[in-house]
């Protein structure tokens, strides 16, 4: 299990999911939310259990039209997690709310080719792109 919460601890989360294997993604929307791509873990809904009333925004305008729902804290404003239709059992939890991400590795990078110019794919780290 795996503890986490944003940045005021307004919102805490427990995540029955020990998946140590990370994946950057560079959408034009986690560019803009994370300035640059942002780090995540991909897990179950079901694996997430919350403490708190997280917001969210929704989009339509993403790269594969489906709409994505950004989840934060209300208070501190910390992106916590996202959904997106695409993948309707799915969440992408930012790795930076986590308390522990000392064992976290990179497994892949999605989206590069709207990577900013200063982040190159990184060597030995297998790139995908998602339609």
């Amino acid at each position: 299990m795996q503890k986490g919460s944003c940045a005021c601890g307004a919102i805490t989360y427990e995540l029955d999911d020990d998946n140590k294997a990370a994946m950057i993604c560079y959408c034009r929307d986690c560019n803009k939310t994370s300035s640059g791509g942002a780090l995540f873990l991909r897990t179950d809904k079901v694996n997430l259990r919350l403490k708190g009333s997280p917001k969210f925004w929704a989009t339509n305008a993403t790269q594969s039209g489906k709409e994505s729902r950004r989840y934060f804290c209300p208070e501190c404003g910390v992106h916590l997690w996202v959904e997106v239709d695409q993948w309707p059992s799915i969440l992408t939890l930012k790795v930076g709310t986590l308390d522990d991400y000392a064992d976290i590795t990179l497994a892949t990078e999605v989206h590069t080719r709207n990577a900013i110019k200063a982040f190159q794919p990184v060597q030995d780290v297998g790139q995908k792109r998602i339609p």
